[in-house]
């Protein structure tokens, strides 16, 4: 897997569900496993290389806004990934 076929999948699975009425949803590190057979740390070494075009972003999403505060995703596998 390259960084290149993680965002074009990221990017797919969140275009999906935009096209459904569901916003924008990226996918979490577990669901990438899974996808590509790999580990979390495969994930996350990955996640820095280059990408094209050269300004898109692919990267770890680990907390959200919530009200006037910032939660914590608590587990890694949950860590979602960015990709626009």
């Amino acid at each position: 897997m390259t960084a290149q076929e993680l965002f074009n999948w990221a990017r797919k699975y969140a275009k999906r569900h935009e096209d459904i009425g569901r916003g924008t949803q990226y996918p979490t590190m577990r669901e990438a496993t899974k996808r590509f057979h790999c580990t979390l740390d495969d994930i996350e070494n990955i996640i820095d290389d280059d990408i094209e075009p050269e300004d898109s972003y692919l990267g770890l999403g680990v907390a959200w806004r919530v009200g006037n505060g910032v939660a914590d995703i608590e587990h890694r596998g949950d860590y979602v990934i960015e990709a626009y």
